[in-house]
């Protein structure tokens, strides 16, 4: 587990407590609060999980591929939620760009 998993993951866990202390006392505030806490905490812990899986994958990397990769995580490390968008967003395209591709049955073999 590295470092962005157990801070999400403590970030998560106060937001629930701010959400709970806030749905016994009726403070919509802290509600509120607690619930953006718990979704910056989820977002962070989901980065954590992708950093730790792209780590393995790039271990059997050349070099050159390792330190791209190391300066992209620097990048994204200072904004996170921005970096996540990204990776989301061009995971919208290439699933499209797959899905057109099998639609129009250039992604099967003829025979």
């Amino acid at each position: 587990m590295n470092e962005d998993r157990l801070e999400g993951s403590a970030i998560t866990l106060a937001g629930r407590a701010e959400k709970g202390l806030g749905d016994l006392t009726g403070d919509r505030k802290l509600q509120s609060d607690g619930l953006a806490d718990q979704a910056r905490g989820t977002l962070q812990n989901s980065f954590g999980g992708a950093q730790s899986a792209l780590r393995s994958a790039l271990d059997q990397a050349p070099l050159p591929v390792r330190e791209t990769a190391d300066r992209a995580i620097a990048a994204a490390r200072k904004s996170p939620i921005l970096a996540t968008l990204a990776v989301g967003a061009a995971g919208l395209i290439f699933a499209k760009i797959f899905r057109d591709t099998a639609r129009s049955g250039r992604g099967r073999d003829r025979a």
